[in-house]
């Protein structure tokens, strides 16, 4: 069963550089990367023993359910990157694999291409924003799927 790719761990070595009055939205402090690594570990160590998914992740032991949180979305995410786009892997063999519904990875898989979606429209908007373009007419994500 794979783990955290060079992806995440990037992601988070970065977060820990950065100081925290210079931090975005969205990085960690260094005690919550601390957090974030130990939560991918013991959900890596269930998966690796046999357990579900949801079985792993009852091995966290974050006092704060927001972390806890964020720690599962963020493994299932890297996990569908790695193995479905990275891996070309189908999504029913991670479900099957990981003993989750499809249906539960097929509704990360659409909010991770979402996130990806909206986070291209934020750059595309500050570099048009700074090359003096107006964004008036970029439509938000909403919006720009009325025709589909």
């Amino acid at each position: 069963m794979p783990g955290p790719s060079g992806l995440i761990r990037k992601e988070m070595e970065m977060s820990e550089r950065i100081p925290e009055d210079q931090r975005q939205a969205g990085e960690f402090t260094e005690e919550e990367s601390r957090i974030h690594r130990a939560g991918f570990k013991i959900i890596l160590e269930g998966l690796q023993k046999g357990l579900g998914f949801d079985e792993a992740c009852t091995g966290l032991e974050v006092v704060e359910p927001e972390i806890r949180r964020i720690i599962i979305d963020d493994y299932l995410k890297v996990t569908i990157a790695e193995r479905h786009f990275q891996g070309r892997e189908e999504l029913e063999d991670v479900a099957g694999s990981l003993k989750i519904p499809l249906e539960r990875v097929a509704a990360t898989r659409e909010k991770m291409l979402k996130e990806v979606r909206e986070a291209a429209r934020e750059v595309y908007r500050k570099q048009a924003g700074d090359a003096g373009f107006t964004m008036d007419s970029v439509p938000s994500e909403d919006e720009g799927n009325k025709g589909s």
